[in-house]
Formats: structure tokens, C-alpha cells, sequence
């Protein structure tokens, strides 16, 4: 979903209870691979592990789809969907 498209991230807020942050890696890479496997190198997603985002703006359900500008200021919002393509229409 993210793959090939550098303005997207998926972050996640931390690991699972009672998860150690190498399951939470190994998990991740399954679904990466799966994405890589049809493209360059520089299609990467952006992947990552940081609980700053969901604190401000308040993301409680997820997931959340957050459209932001090049300064951060918030554009569209929609929870319980993940489809970027329709946030983005």
C-alpha cells in the first residue's frame, strides 16, 4: 500500500503488550518483503516504530489516515479505513 509512494509512512505507536521489539521486527518483515518483491530498492515504504504522532493529533483508533500538507497542517482525517487511494481523491 505504501510501497513506491515516498509521502506515505505507516507508523506504528509501539509494539504489542507483551511483545519484545525484535518479534514486533521479525513480524514486519514478512509484509515487507511481500511489498519489495516487485520493485526497486528506492520503492521502500516508510516504516516506522514512534509513539510522538499518535499523541498530537489524537489518533485513538486505528487505523487512521492522516493527510497532511508540507507543513504538517492537517487536511483530511478518516479512522477505520486504510485505503489511500480513496483519502486521496
Amino acid at each position: 500500500m505504501a510501497a513506491g509512494r515516498p509521502a506515505v509512512r505507516i507508523v506504528w505507536r509501539g509494539v504489542a503488550l507483551g511483545e519484545s521489539l525484535g518479534a514486533f521486527l521479525r513480524w514486519i518483515q514478512t509484509p515487507l518483503r511481500a511489498a519489495l518483491a516487485n520493485r526497486e530498492a528506492d520503492a521502500a515504504p516508510r516504516l516506522e516504530l514512534d509513539p510522538r504522532p499518535f499523541q498530537n493529533p489524537r489518533v485513538e483508533v486505528v487505523p487512521t489516515l492522516i493527510v497532511t500538507d508540507g507543513d504538517g497542517t492537517e487536511l483530511a482525517r478518516v479512522s477505520g479505513l486504510s485505503d489511500l487511494d480513496w483519502i486521496q481523491a
